[in-house]
């Protein structure tokens, strides 16, 4: 993480670190994954103090040095597995259950990819006002995928389906009311 002027980035990056011994490395898949994301300063913050106080384990009543630059780590202050971070939702997933709170998808990493990426497009069309080739160009470089990927065109196919599914629902609302205030009209 890094601030330049009054922004704030996070590398994302793939393991260089010759002491990264884990056995199942995640891996990115392009790259294009590699790349600098700008987050806001109250992430920045929150990630600042994870990374001071909270990341780093207690051994004889000392932090210790870590020797990579990984944001999430295990007890131990290793970087975490991918077979590490399949258990944390499982974990999840179970505690859900638990809860009597089941949901129709499971939680996992490609879910909260999936909703990001869904959500993101949302907010640049609606919110920032972009045209869709615009926004499916930010939705690439945010993302990582490749030029030729076909992510973008996905997630902009999604798009165009639930904002025709939502313009019909209001179209039918629409002439709804106008219906029962002409039978009203005429009951009257």
């Amino acid at each position: 993480m890094a601030q330049e002027d009054e922004n704030f980035y996070m590398s994302i990056a793939s393991s260089l670190n010759p002491e990264d011994t884990r056995a199942d490395l995640p891996d990115l898949k392009n790259s294009q994954s590699e790349r600098i994301v700008a987050i806001n300063e109250q992430l920045y913050i929150l990630s600042d103090h994870y990374i001071l106080h909270l990341r780093r384990p207690v051994r004889k009543g000392k932090p210790m040095n870590l020797n990579h630059g990984f944001l999430f780590t295990s007890e131990l202050g290793k970087p975490l597995s991918k077979g590490a971070v399949a258990d944390i939702f499982r974990k999840i997933n179970s505690t859900l259950l638990i809860l009597n709170k089941p949901s129709s998808i499971r939680i996992s990493p490609h879910v909260l990819r999936h909703t990001f990426a869904d959500n993101f497009l949302q907010y640049l069309i609606d919110i920032r006002h972009l045209d869709m080739a615009r926004a499916k160009d930010e939705l690439r470089a945010v993302c990582g995928w490749t030029i030729d990927s076909p992510m973008p065109l996905h997630y902009a196919a999604r798009y165009i389906s639930r904002m025709a599914n939502q313009h019909n629902l209001d179209r039918i609302a629409t002439t709804s009311i106008f219906y029962e205030q002409q039978t009203e009209n005429n009951i009257k």
